[in-house]
């Protein structure tokens, strides 16, 4: 009997973000085929996808980054909010910016800062920055006036050095 939920293959969609967690367990995101897990010890994957139902599932098909971050929690940023992954339960909890705009969700690329928040790139909204203590969601934009601010709203690549400084790669530099 065939389980798509545990299957010897990734199973549909294309491969977006991969990262391996400490227990081993290769993740890999994709593009309309939720998230995957694989387990080299047994070479199966396990799925884990988007039920409208569920509000603890994981919140969209299409899982465009992810992190491990220093306490080995699994996060994963997809087309609607970021889900952190109770790794005991296989629920997710997801974090969305109170602002009702769909774009400001699709989270692209993750970091973790010095401080254990979460840094999320957006597609058209500019960088956010998750308090993990709070929930609470703040936005970084491009303001033409302001001097300083994000080059532009299109984040690309994101990195935290040594020193905890946050590098941002966008559209525009």
């Amino acid at each position: 009997r065939h389980d798509p939920a545990n299957s010897e293959s990734i199973g549909t969609g294309v491969v977006r973000a991969t990262a391996e967690d400490r227990a081993g367990f290769l993740w890999f995101g994709t593009w309309g085929g939720g998230l995957n897990r694989f387990d080299r010890r047994t070479g199966r994957f396990k799925a884990y996808r988007h039920d409208p139902a569920d509000p603890a599932s994981l919140s969209h098909e299409t899982v465009l980054s992810l992190l491990i971050d220093h306490e080995g929690s699994l996060w994963a940023g997809t087309d609607d909010g970021l889900n952190r992954l109770d790794a005991r339960t296989g629920r997710f909890t997801v974090f969305r910016p109170k602002s009702g705009l769909i774009e400001s969700r699709w989270y692209r690329v993750l970091a973790e800062g010095a401080d254990g928040s979460i840094w999320m790139g957006t597609y058209t909204q500019g960088l956010q920055r998750l308090d993990v203590r709070t929930g609470e969601i703040v936005a970084y934009k491009n303001d033409p006036k302001a001097r300083g601010s994000l080059s532009t709203n299109r984040v690309n690549a994101l990195c935290v050095d040594h020193a905890g400084t946050l590098w941002v790669g966008t559209q525009n530099g």
